[in-house]
């Protein structure tokens, strides 16, 4: 869990180490920072639009793996 007092370039590092995570097929660091309330919207790299909170971590354990 992040320190509340995370900048943002601090911030903006470790998402884009989630999102490596997620892409190579590890989804758990991004249902770590996700939300679990609405609203909520996730554009997977597949390109769907998916809303909702309870629809995005859904989405986010079901994580590609694209690393091939």
């Amino acid at each position: 869990m992040p320190a509340l007092d995370e900048s943002f370039e601090e911030f903006m590092k470790r998402r884009e180490s989630v999102s490596l995570d997620y892409i190579n097929g590890n989804p758990a660091t991004l249902i770590d920072i996700s939300t679990s309330h609405d609203p909520a919207t996730f554009f997977p790299p597949s390109g769907d639009r998916i809303s909702g909170a309870t629809n995005v971590n859904a989405a986010n354990e079901k994580a590609p793996d694209i690393s091939r």
